[in-house]
């Protein structure tokens, strides 16, 4: 339980797993260090370049008057925060375990990637959402007990994910909508899931399109999770569906941001997207394969925090300890 690198945030570790290596004599080979120096390396950078400059600019125009497209897109770049935010944190947590010899699971898969909301959690926040299948889902009956018992788990187990994040209604809110999307797309599932699929050179665009929906979805789902409290929520939903004569102006503007840290934040979104696709077709393997060649780790860690000490936002008032899901 005192395991220092996922004590405040996770990955939430199963006991049959970790009890049977902290029993165990730890052996740290090179492999351990180098894959460790990699993982830490890469989730430093999303936390402190792309999370924290992102976040400056939705902070920025929710505490401003914005409405419309403004409010919209501010929320898809939240989605990126808070995704850049939490994936790093637990990059660097299974990156410190590594150099310590504990392998600890996987917390993130590309969830964005997704073509279904049922996808999303099986690559989001893993140690969480597998922890709520196992011992509260699959207890009460899961979806061997027809359909709507199976609906109302699916609604339950998703408010209490909310609750777990604390006690302010727009958690509780987040984890419902979450809920309501899967009993939504299980509906669809069980009328269009068993006709035949002869989509043929039509099934790239589709996973696009589907891609492109969840991300929306997720991103509407984020709302009250930033909001906090019900009144906020559809404050937030009320601005966002409104006029917005300020876009244009606030794009031309940079939202806030010089132009620098835009073309290093477009850079790094690049570099960690195709970071992301090499991961998948290596099954999450990456920092392993990586792992064997120290050379691309030292060149790498060089130009990260390189473009970190550029970048970075530092001083007084600066609070290096803020991680978005230190909180819950």
């Amino acid at each position: 339980m005192s395991f220092f690198p996922q004590i405040t945030a996770g990955p939430i570790g199963r006991g049959k797993e970790l009890l049977a290596i902290y029993r165990e004599k730890i052996r740290i080979s090179p492999e351990d260090i180098k894959a460790g120096l990699f993982m830490i390396t890469l989730g430093v950078y999303e936390k402190f370049v792309m999370a924290d400059n992102l976040s400056k600019v939705v902070d920025s125009i929710v505490s401003s008057d914005a409405r419309g497209m403004s409010l919209v897109v501010a929320f898809f770049m939240f989605s990126f925060v808070i995704y850049y935010d939490f994936a790093g944190y637990s990059r660097i947590a299974i990156g410190l375990g590594r150099l310590m010899g504990v392998r600890l699971a996987d917390n993130f898969h590309a969830p964005y990637f997704s073509t279904s909301i049922k996808e999303f959690w099986r690559r989001w926040h893993i140690s969480l959402s597998s922890w709520f299948r196992d011992y509260l889902y699959i207890p009460m009956g899961g979806n061997k007990k027809g359909r709507i018992r199976r609906d109302l788990n699916t609604l339950l187990v998703f408010t209490v994910s909310g609750a777990w994040h604390g006690s302010a209604l727009g958690y509780w809110l987040w984890g419902l909508i979450h809920g309501l999307f899967l009993v939504i797309e299980n509906g669809f599932r069980s009328v269009f899931g068993k006709r035949k699929r002869a989509f043929g050179t039509m099934r790239v665009p589709l996973d696009m399109l589907k891609r492109t929906a969840v991300f929306i979805l997720v991103s509407f789902a984020w709302v009250p999770f930033y909001s906090g409290g019900i009144d906020k929520t559809f404050s937030m939903f009320g601005r966002m569906f409104s006029g917005d004569d300020t876009f244009f102006e606030r794009l031309y503007d940079g939202f806030g941001l010089s132009k620098k840290i835009w073309l290093v934040l477009v850079i790094s979104f690049v570099l960690y997207l195709v970071i992301a696709l090499l991961d998948e077709h290596f099954k999450y393997k990456l920092h392993e394969k990586i792992a064997g060649h120290g050379v691309i780790i030292f060149i790498l860690a060089v130009v990260l925090y390189t473009v970190l000490i550029l970048v970075g936002d530092y001083g007084s008032e600066y609070d290096a300890a803020t991680f978005i899901y230190g909180g819950f």
